[in-house]
C-alpha cells in the first residue's frame, strides 16, 4: 500500500529502494494500492526500473485520483491501473486470496481512500488523517472539512467493529 517518495534512478536512494523491493517482491507478482495520488505516495512508481525483477500486475487507485496518478507514473506503470469505483460506496479488491475493503474520503485529494485489511485487523488511512498535520484541498465539487468529518466517523465505526477481533492497527 503506497509507494513512498520518488527517487532518481542511479542514486544511492534508488539502490536502497531496489534492495527493499527485491527483498519483498523479487520474482513475485506485485499488486499496489495507492491511498491517493500525491508524489510522496506514488513516488517509487515513477522509477519503473526499480520493479524490473518483479511483475507489477495491478495498481489500484480511486477514480477521482486516476488522472493525477497516471500523470505521474510512466506508461509502463500506468497501464496497470485498476479503478476503485467511487460509485460503489464501499468497493474492494482481492489479492492473494485476501480482500481489502476501500472507503473513499475526498478530503485530502478528491479520491483519497482508506483501505481496511480485515485479515490483519489494520486500517490504512494514507494522509486522510493521523500522520501529523491534515492537509485539505478545496475544489469545486466538495467540502473537504465535511468529507473529513464523514471519513473520521467512518473510520471510528470501522475501528469499533475491528475491536471485536482484537486491537486494530491504524497505519497512516
Amino acid at each position: 500500500i503506497d509507494l513512498g517518495n520518488p527517487v532518481t534512478a542511479g542514486t544511492p536512494a534508488a539502490k536502497d529502494a531496489k534492495e527493499v523491493i527485491d527483498e519483498f517482491a523479487k520474482g513475485k507478482n506485485l499488486t499496489i494500492a495507492l491511498t491517493h495520488s500525491h508524489p510522496d505516495h506514488v513516488g517509487l512508481g515513477m522509477t519503473p526500473e526499480l520493479f524490473a525483477d518483479t511483475t507489477v500486475q495491478k495498481i489500484y487507485v480511486s477514480e477521482a485520483d486516476e488522472a493525477a496518478a497516471k500523470e505521474q507514473l510512466p506508461d509502463v506503470m500506468d497501464a496497470k491501473i485498476e479503478i476503485i469505483n467511487e460509485a460503489n460506496a464501499d468497493d474492494a479488491f482481492t489479492f492473494a486470496d485476501q480482500t481489502y475493503s476501500t472507503y473513499v474520503v475526498p478530503a485530502h485529494t478528491p479520491g483519497s481512500i482508506m483501505i481496511q485489511d480485515k485479515t490483519h485487523n489494520s486500517l490504512f488511512t494514507g494522509d486522510t488523517f493521523g500522520s501529523g498535520a491534515i492537509w485539505l484541498f478545496w475544489n469545486v465539487e466538495n467540502n473537504p472539512i465535511g468529507a473529513l468529518e464523514k471519513g473520521v466517523a467512518r473510520a471510528q465505526g470501522l475501528l469499533q467493529e475491528m475491536k471485536t477481533a482484537g486491537t486494530p492497527s491504524v497505519l497512516c
